[in-house]
């Protein structure tokens, strides 16, 4: 990971849970579940969500959430 994208999902350390598979980093979770990927932030008033994702999407994703998460922390 870099300093300036630290979300590549290769990277991400994902744990198993209950037969999914979870990464948490920050406000943002990443959980896999039978190749299908959901990415969800969560900060104070603010709640984003992707679902259904494929591999290749999860990428985006985290990019829109962790920009969120700047545009919200001032």
């Amino acid at each position: 990971m870099d300093a300036d994208k630290p979300w590549r999902l290769e990277e991400m350390k994902f744990h198993d849970q209950g037969g999914k598979r979870r990464s948490v980093l920050g406000c943002v979770v990443v959980v896999e579940s039978g190749g299908k990927y959901s990415v969800t932030m969560a900060r104070n008033h603010m709640r984003l969500s992707w679902n259904d994702l494929e591999e290749k999407q999860v990428g985006p994703a985290l990019d829109a959430a962790f920009a969120a998460f700047n545009a919200t922390s001032g």
